[in-house]
């Protein structure tokens, strides 16, 4: 993300939003990779409010599909029961899809 981030700080809105979108769902995987769940729920969420944004494509890249699965993370570490790491751990992490 250090690399985007450089990026993001110098770019106009509205394209820094949708670079802000990316770091904040690869912040929420680390986060949830090293099982903190705030910094997940945080992160995720984030992300996710900002995807909704750049529906169904951007750039060339099926933000939808980035959307769907950022969401179904975040819900598995987004409510007050017990997160279930062990199945998180097993699951793929999400990839960005380009359009062809």
């Amino acid at each position: 993300h250090e690399t985007l981030e450089h990026v993001w700080l110098r770019t106009p809105y509205p394209l820094r939003f949708f670079y802000h979108a990316i770091i904040k769902a690869a912040v929420g995987f680390h986060h949830q990779s090293r099982h903190n769940r705030h910094g997940a729920r945080v992160k995720l969420s984030d992300a996710v409010r900002l995807l909704r944004l750049f529906q169904p494509s951007y750039l060339g890249l099926r933000t939808d599909l980035l959307l769907g699965d950022t969401s179904i993370w975040l819900a598995k570490v987004d409510g007050t029961g017990r997160v279930n790491w062990a199945e998180l751990d097993a699951m793929p992490t999400p990839i960005i899809h380009t359009l062809h």
